[in-house]
């Protein structure tokens, strides 16, 4: 269906008087200022290509023209004969531009009021909240995504724009700190990569694309109880007790440092810069969904969080011998009523202690039933230097419905480019920071066992 389907005719009418408009003054737009024309047309053509660009977007490139308007009508030597036609051609653009962002606001307004696909919205404006499971990608889910990747805007800063659709990317990230900011329409594929690396999230944890400074999520911290009664006696009063959980979005942080050499003799120098990127940040972005602090401007992890349940090898720590632990926490999950387990998550060494089970007769050990289905995922996010009474080599597994953990992100990605700073080693730095968060419906869904001794 395209994206003008059940819009008002007059806004589709107008918006194609615009484009004859443009088409007949592109000769003249051209001569005037070849460069900038070339970039709106092909910034333009980006935002549309997706489907429904962001009305943002599009007032971003409107102010632009009409910034380059205001220019053109001060101009003291103006000529009716040349001028007019880039006047009429420039504001064509600008005409196209309110056209398409009064379409995008009607589209908005009319699935406003249908229910969010994960029936959450925002309290204060109504909009649905984009909540993204394991498996979905935002760049399906976000129209202003395009092909440029991060990497190819990370090697253009150095070596300058070989497309017209990364110079208007670089056109649109600069800041005036110094820095740069990815646009929204090169970050969404970067953000599932991101979420494809962190194990918390292959677990089963939803994603929320966060808008402000803070997200509040509200959540049942005990339930009501029902009571049986008698023919027209009184209903016993049982209230739920309900509790907020605010998703405050944190920075996180890396340092890249690539010899010139490198980046110049490179021919995969985007996939690479981007590869890097990646993998820092998802493997501190998953320690701390795991078992960040809540200190030192850290998220609260899970392994941290109240309420979690908790099997213990002992007080020492003990080296598993057999299933029973992993059963325990089942049971544990199972008397909080919880739904389901979707994963456990533990150390590659505890996966390998796990793995060398044998039975009496020196065969591997079958898995009880209610392990058959479970999920484990191993990363070394997961900790070995736990202490545990006079134990300093212990590790612990986690395990529950980790569709009960919410990931927050930003939709952003700060880039520094530090050309100097290692010139005298004849290297670049890139800094590069999101800003994220994790919060727990149930902490009781999970459990962690702790103390496991290699």
């Amino acid at each position: 269906m395209p994206a003008t389907a059940g819009l008002p005719k007059e806004n589709i009418v107008s918006i194609q008087n615009h484009r004859e408009t443009i088409a007949k003054s592109t000769g003249h737009l051209l001569r005037a200022d070849p460069e900038f024309f070339r970039s709106v047309e092909a910034r333009f053509g980006a935002l549309k290509s997706k489907g429904t660009p962001h009305a943002a977007d599009l007032r971003r490139l409107q102010g632009e023209v009409g910034g380059w308007l205001n220019k053109l009508v001060e101009k003291p030597d103006w000529n009716s004969a040349a001028d007019q036609p880039v006047y009429d051609g420039a504001m064509a653009w600008a005409n196209l531009l309110g056209a398409e962002i009064d379409l995008v606001m009607l589209a908005g307004a009319s699935s406003r009021s249908a229910p969010a696909r994960d029936g959450w919205v925002n309290a204060h404006t109504g909009e649905p909240i984009r909540m993204l499971a394991p498996k979905e990608r935002l760049a399906d889910r976000d129209p202003r995504n395009d092909d440029t990747s991060v990497g190819a805007v990370l090697a253009a800063l150095l070596t300058g724009p070989k497309s017209p659709t990364i110079k208007a990317a670089l056109s649109e990230g600069t800041d005036s700190a110094g820095g740069f900011s990815i646009p929204l329409t090169v970050l969404p594929e970067f953000i599932d990569r991101l979420r494809s690396k962190t194990q918390f999230i292959q677990a089963g944890a939803r994603t929320v694309i966060l808008d402000g400074m803070k997200t509040r999520i509200m959540r049942i911290a005990t339930d009501p109880t029902p009571g049986w009664r008698a023919e027209n006696a009184a209903v016993t009063e049982s209230d739920p007790t309900f509790d907020a959980i605010d998703l405050v979005p944190k920075s996180l942080a890396v340092l890249v440092k690539v010899p010139i050499e490198l980046l110049a003799d490179s021919v995969n120098v985007n996939t690479a810069l981007e590869q890097a990127l990646v993998g820092a940040l998802s493997v501190e972005l998953d320690r701390a969904c795991l078992f960040g602090t809540g200190a030192s401007n850290q998220p609260l992890g899970l392994f941290n969080a109240s309420a979690i349940n908790t099997v213990s090898m002992g007080t020492n720590g003990a080296i598993p011998t057999s299933y029973d632990q992993m059963l325990d926490a089942l049971y544990e999950l199972e008397l909080d009523n919880c739904d389901t387990s979707t994963a456990g998550i533990w150390h590659p060494r505890t996966a390998r202690t796990f793995r060398k089970f044998k039975d009496s007769t020196n065969q591997p050990l079958q898995l009880p039933p209610a392990l058959v289905d479970l999920p484990m995922l191993s990363t070394t996010s997961i900790p070995i230097t736990q202490t545990q009474g006079t134990s300093t080599d212990c590790s612990t597994l986690l395990v529950g419905d980790f569709t009960r953990g919410i990931l927050g992100l930003r939709q952003e990605l700060r880039i520094q480019v530090l050309n100097e700073t290692y010139m005298g080693n004849l290297q670049v730095g890139f800094i590069a920071h999101l800003r994220a968060d994790v919060a727990f419906e149930r902490s009781d869904a999970f459990c962690r066992i702790v103390g496991i001794r290699p």
